[in-house]
């Protein structure tokens, strides 16, 4: 049971359901130029009911059901530009626009029925980003990006997130390649974290949650191992800047809260193999 849900009783049930389509036009206007063109639509839609009797102010043991209603749809559209400058440099640029709406409800069913969230919100997105690769050398080959990304009504008017990356790769004889690698990448709260709340709830608003971003490094290093297998080492570090948590914000209550910094670093290493029937396997440790 979940959720303060009584426990075995059948009335519990949760549905998640998503529809998306998508159109796509891909020509290769030049030999050195082509375009993407995109459209599409999506619908994410989740209910549950939780039967409980945990209402405020009913007497022990009354039984109500409560019903959780969360509906998500958007749409956008993307144009992007692959042009190959000259035969040692390749640019890829392009735009997205995103428009978001969200509805989330929270009620217990009855006579009369009881409200705890009833909220719909609409958001925009805006977006550009770029990416340049250079083939400094036969086996040496240098990229390096940034993606800028607006939001319009969402966290704060004119919220916006510049995430950058870049790599190095370098391939010293055939069959062994060494990488080095960069990038950011970030996540703003998600509707629940910021609007499942209210005074009658478990959750306490918190309006100055903020995004949480993640810089990694990466050093890797790949192996060919005979006509069918591939070895791999890699060696990273990630730092999380404001990671969203869940805190207690008092004896009967919690709310998202944002970490100041999070630090990992490990190793992995992997073993790939590709045989001629098709079949593919893979070992990996971390």
């Amino acid at each position: 049971a979940s959720y303060d849900a009584i426990f075995n009783d059948d009335r519990e049930e949760t549905t998640d359901k998503k529809y998306f389509v998508e159109f796509r036009h891909h020509p290769q206007l030049t030999q050195q130029l082509s375009v993407l063109f995109r459209l599409y639509a999506d619908r994410y839609h989740y209910t549950a009911d939780f039967p409980t009797n945990s209402r405020k102010g009913m007497p022990l043991n009354s039984l109500v059901l409560n019903h959780d209603d969360t509906l998500g749809r958007w749409y956008g559209t993307e144009l992007q530009a692959d042009w190959k400058i000259a035969p040692w440099s390749r640019l890829l640029i392009g735009t997205e626009a995103q428009h978001h709406k969200i509805a989330l409800r929270n009620f217990d069913e009855g006579n009369p029925s009881v409200n705890y969230v009833n909220r719909e919100e609409r958001f925009q997105i805006h977006s550009f980003y770029l990416e340049e690769e250079i083939r400094l050398r036969n086996n040496l080959i240098a990229s390096g990006g940034a993606r800028l990304d607006i939001y319009k009504n969402y966290i704060r008017e004119g919220d916006h997130q510049v995430t950058p990356r870049a790599s190095l790769v370098y391939e010293p004889h055939p069959g062994r390649v060494i990488k080095l690698l960069y990038g950011q990448a970030f996540r703003v709260p998600n509707s629940y974290e910021l609007f499942f709340c209210g005074p009658d709830i478990g959750y306490v608003c918190n309006p100055d949650l903020r995004s949480e971003t993640n810089d990694s490094y990466e050093m890797a290093y790949d192996q060919l191992l005979g006509s069918h297998l591939k070895g791999s080492l890699s060696l990273f570090r990630y730092d999380i800047k404001d990671l969203i948590v869940l805190d207690d914000a008092n004896s009967s209550q919690q709310t998202f809260n944002n970490l100041d910094q999070v630090r990992g670093t490990g190793i992995e290493t992997g073993l790939q193999g590709q045989w001629n029937s098709g079949a593919a396997s893979y070992l990996h440790y971390s």
